[in-house]
């Protein structure tokens, strides 16, 4: 099958090898392979050390200075040799890199195929250098002058105002850490997000971490958030349109998309939603619960605990103010995790119950009295009406 340039690719296997290995690539594969494909498999090496998200193979082109035909012939040397396996999904748009470790200089030279192809390319006198230099750690110390070459600032001469702002957005990109949740694997969904779909310079820290509570707040899996995603991207502007991704996020049907550790780790407006038997959450009780999430920065299991609380105590009624109220409170109190949460709600119970168990109902004292009578004398009511009257007056 022939290699295309808008081909995916992703990469798995070896993130790092030692100095030796790379030595060993450059002194025994080179022979053997080629410079493209040794520097096809570096580059897939340095590839590695990114996420996993899927890029197109005119990245790899531009990374090795190839063209797609270099690229794939390169890719079928590095197969040839143990340095990869190559896989590809069923209409063959995506393909799969897995990185193997090179051998050792002496593991090579002994191969009986890899070893023959060696001493027939260099011929024996060099393949006689090969291995004596792989012995020898230190270079003569001759007197000898630097003539390397400086580097050529005209390399640069191109460089415009929209490349440096191109630079600071790459800059940017490079400082984002992916945001970890429960439920959302915010690495997967960007595996296969190309830049067409969600531009690079969309994916900052505050989107990313929006997304990621979106998804586990109601429920959206990572194939389901790259379609939402899609819809709310402006390529043009290379920006994300959060209030419509908000919109169209609360619209979801909310799923369990991974195996609870607890019953409170399940998306928030799911587990409103099954203390109501199953009837569907209101928009009002969602931007709240969205409120919770997004601006207070709570975990899922800490907001379903905020919420069977409030519901206990407060009547089945999850009240804005109240609910502000509590969730303020225990951000003040520091509250991150379940357990804390919980510890919280004990608190309070403890406090109402020992103001309960504490008070004493005490009967005023003209309730004690035992001649008590509802009925007024004479006397005391012309004394009580000519008090009133004074009053008027």
């Amino acid at each position: 099958m022939a290699l295309r340039a808008k081909n995916l690719y992703q990469i798995e296997g070896i993130h790092d090898i030692s100095k030796e290995r790379i030595l060993d690539l450059l002194s025994c594969y080179q022979a053997c392979i080629g410079h493209n494909a040794v520097s096809f498999y570096l580059t897939l090496l340095a590839e590695s050390r990114m996420d996993s998200s899927a890029r197109e193979h005119t990245r790899l082109c531009r990374l090795a200075s190839m063209d797609i035909r270099q690229i794939d012939a390169a890719r079928i040397k590095c197969e040839q040799f143990g340095l990869i396996k190559t896989y590809v999904n069923q209409d063959e748009t995506l393909y799969l890199y897995e990185l193997l470790s090179p051998l050792s200089a002496r593991e090579f030279l002994l191969h009986d195929v890899f070893g023959r192809l060696y001493l027939s390319n260099m011929g024996m006198k060099d393949a006689s250098v090969t291995s004596s230099a792989i012995l020898r750690s230190k270079r003569q110390n001759l007197s000898m002058k630097d003539i390397s070459t400086s580097f050529d600032v005209t390399l640069l001469s191109s460089w415009d105002t929209e490349k440096e702002v191109e630079y600071s957005t790459v800059q940017k990109e490079a400082e984002v850490q992916l945001p970890v949740r429960t439920g959302f694997d915010t690495e997967m969904f960007l595996s296969q997000m190309t830049n067409l779909v969600f531009p690079y310079a969309a994916r900052t820290q505050e989107n990313l971490v929006m997304i990621a509570d979106l998804a586990t707040l109601y429920g959206i899996s990572e194939d389901r958030m790259r379609i939402l995603v899609g819809h709310c991207v402006n390529n043009a502007s290379g920006t994300l349109n959060q209030e419509l991704l908000k919109r169209m996020a609360s619209y979801e049907k909310p799923e369990l998309n991974h195996e609870p550790k607890s019953r409170y780790d399940v998306p928030p407006v799911l587990f409103l939603q099954n203390i109501q038997g199953g009837v569907n959450v209101t928009q009002v009780d969602k931007r709240l619960l969205e409120r919770l999430a997004l601006e207070m920065h709570f975990s899922q299991e800490v907001i379903n605990v905020l919420v069977e609380y409030v519901l206990r105590i407060n009547e089945n009624k999850l009240v804005r103010s109240f609910v502000e109220a509590v969730a303020s409170s225990w951000l003040r109190n520091k509250v991150t995790t379940v357990e804390d949460a919980l510890k919280m709600t004990e608190v309070k119970i403890q406090r109402k119950a020992s103001a309960k168990s504490g008070r004493k109902a005490v009967l005023p004292q003209y309730m004690e009295e035992k001649n008590i009578t509802s009925q007024m004398s004479d006397e005391e009511r012309n004394q009580l009406m000519n008090q009133l009257s004074q009053l008027e007056e």
